[in-house]
């Protein structure tokens, strides 16, 4: 129903409706009869206005990915996409960004030192591509950031484990002292 009005949508909608379903009568509180179209029945608004979408698919750094679509006019950048999400994700390589764009199945690498000024060269602004329907921005997380949450999930269950039996130990020695015995009953000595 693109392009169309709503009065236009309706009534395309009612038409093919139409084929299906047919109209009825009620009564009025007077006992008139009245006869319903399915065209008084319907109702069609606007759910959403801004129906072009870009993608921005960031690593999570071993938790995940995230995914944000993002409305887009037809005139946006990467940075403009970047900016519409608050900046580039913290978890971020910054040298390992993309764009694929699906309809002509290319994947164009961004430098984002380029674009957003934080190198001198300010040739590499070329990568500051204009952003089109469909397309989407990857942004691969830093290897030392998946790396310190592999090894955090790996011993998180020891650090559970042992701080467990750390604290049962402490503890134990606190009541211990606590009543001044050592553990050794009277009559065993």
């Amino acid at each position: 129903m693109a392009g169309l009005t709503i009065d236009d949508a309706k009534r395309a909608i009612a038409d093919k409706l139409s084929l299906k379903l047919k109209p009825y009568e009620v009564e009025d509180p007077d006992g008139k009869k009245i006869k319903i179209d399915v065209a008084d029945e319907l109702v069609v608004d606007i759910l959403e206005y801004a129906s072009k979408y870009v993608y921005v698919i960031s690593d999570g750094g071993g938790y995940g990915a995230q995914v944000v679509r993002i409305p887009v006019n037809g005139s946006d950048t990467v940075l403009d996409a970047f900016g519409k999400i608050g900046g580039v994700p913290p978890q971020s390589a910054k040298k390992k960004m993309w764009l694929a764009r699906p309809s002509s199945h290319q994947l164009l690498p961004i430098d984002w030192s380029g674009i957003s000024g934080h190198s001198g060269a300010h040739n590499l602004v070329a990568t500051n591509y204009q952003v089109f329907p469909g397309d989407r921005i990857f942004v691969n997380s830093d290897p030392r950031i998946r790396f310190e949450s592999a090894v955090t999930k790996t011993i998180a269950p020891f650090e559970s484990i042992t701080g467990g039996v750390l604290l049962g130990a402490s503890a134990k020695n606190a009541l211990r002292a606590k009543t001044g015995s050592s553990g050794n009953n009277a009559a065993g000595r």
